[in-house]
């Protein structure tokens, strides 16, 4: 029996390597050589003002953008402080960002850092996918992850969207597993909850588009006290709720000094702009709709691998034919992430190509449920 354990555990221990492999690989190859984004410098100078107001404790101008990309900050600033920390121990030159040379050092270090970070993100989908579903889904889910194109140069960007992108994911999936094991006899607790709300949280501090992750989550808490007829169930969903909001307060508040000083402003702020960003007072145009909702499938089409593009119409027919309720399949609980998505980032009015990656996550996990189920 335990030579039979012993062998289970090199199998996955070998998966989790060769899936590591192929994620890191393709996406840290030449990386800090290769081409800057747009927001790249952006992002550089906004991080550096980030650090200096935490230095000088001036916490309301370490707010330097409404999207508001925190996390980035916060890791570039442990990046730039850390590399100061070391040069200065062992007697090295100062990095300096203007300087050619020097920036391409710190570029490189600073996208593997945030490589990293969206692998260790990797791997937790990686194991919560083998929970909720089972290994070959999983081996499944993290192939195509690691070899889709599209998505492995977008992560080697130093930017928001991949971040958002696996923090909110990573929140949907773990309630998907707290919702699918809820039901069982045995007590799962409320840790799922609270990682939910914590990724979630981190998510929102990447970009605000984050929150949209919020109505899947709340319907799955909905769903699970709502199902089985119980009269706790108004009480146990206010709990459960009130935990993952006040949670994912907790968590924006902790990490988003200019909270600490003048909340009212930041929230000005950012209030302001998705107000600009929203495009539903246009919607009445009929070739306006049109437009909007075509947007993303057209991406969809040059972006996305063609054969995944097949497969993925293969998938959504096939569990069409399939009598499952909302309760009981993961399916669909996936496509109705993927659909609140596809309708919020839809009916905005700022639309770029990259933000479709949001759309490629849910794509990925519904395609490698229906691919597990081909035998060969």
């Amino acid at each position: 029996m335990q030579d039979k354990v012993k062998k289970i555990d090199k199998k996955i221990l070998f998966i989790f390597v060769i899936l590591t492999f192929f994620y890191l690989s393709i996406r840290l190859t030449g990386l800090g050589t290769d081409i800057l984004n747009s927001d790249g410098p952006l992002w550089y100078k906004r991080s550096s003002n980030f650090l200096e107001a935490l230095k000088k404790g001036n916490f309301q101008e370490t707010y330097q953008n409404y999207q508001p990309g925190v996390t980035l900050m916060w890791m570039r600033s442990i990046v730039e402080s850390t590399t100061l920390v070391i040069q200065k121990n062992f007697g090295m030159n100062r990095w300096y960002l203007d300087n050619y040379i020097f920036f391409t050092y710190m570029h490189t270090i600073t996208k593997i850092t945030l490589v990293l970070v969206l692998y260790l993100l990797f791997l937790y989908q990686i194991f919560i996918t083998t929970k909720i579903f089972n290994l070959k889904v999983a081996v499944i889910f993290g192939v195509l992850i690691s070899l889709e194109p599209y998505m492995a140069g977008i992560d080697r960007w130093f930017h928001l969207t991949s971040l958002e992108t696996y923090f909110s994911f990573s929140a949907f999936l773990t309630i998907v597993y707290w919702y699918k094991n809820s039901f069982d006899t045995t007590n799962i607790g409320k840790k799922y909850i609270i990682l939910t709300a914590i990724f979630l949280g981190f998510s929102v501090l990447s970009k605000v588009t984050g929150l949209i992750a919020f109505a899947p989550i709340i319907i799955l808490i909905f769903l699970k006290n709502y199902t089985n007829i119980n009269k706790r169930s108004h009480y146990n969903f206010f709990i459960d709720t009130l935990l993952l909001v006040l949670v994912f307060t907790i968590t924006i508040l902790m990490l988003f000094p200019a909270l600490w000083t003048n909340p009212e402003f930041v929230f000005k702020k950012i209030l302001i702009t998705i107000g600009n960003n929203t495009n539903i007072s246009n919607n009445s145009d009929p070739l306006t709709v049109i437009n909007n909702f075509s947007f993303y499938p057209n991406i969809l089409i040059y972006k996305l691998s063609p054969i995944i593009s097949l497969i993925f119409i293969f998938t959504l027919l096939h569990y069409m034919k399939t009598k499952r309720t909302i309760f009981k399949s993961e399916f669909l609980q996936i496509f109705f992430y993927f659909i609140v998505f596809f309708i919020s980032l839809s009916l905005s009015s700022k639309k770029i190509d990259r933000y479709s990656i949001e759309l490629f996550l849910p794509i990925l996990l519904m395609t490698s449920m229906y691919l597990s189920k081909i035998k060969n």
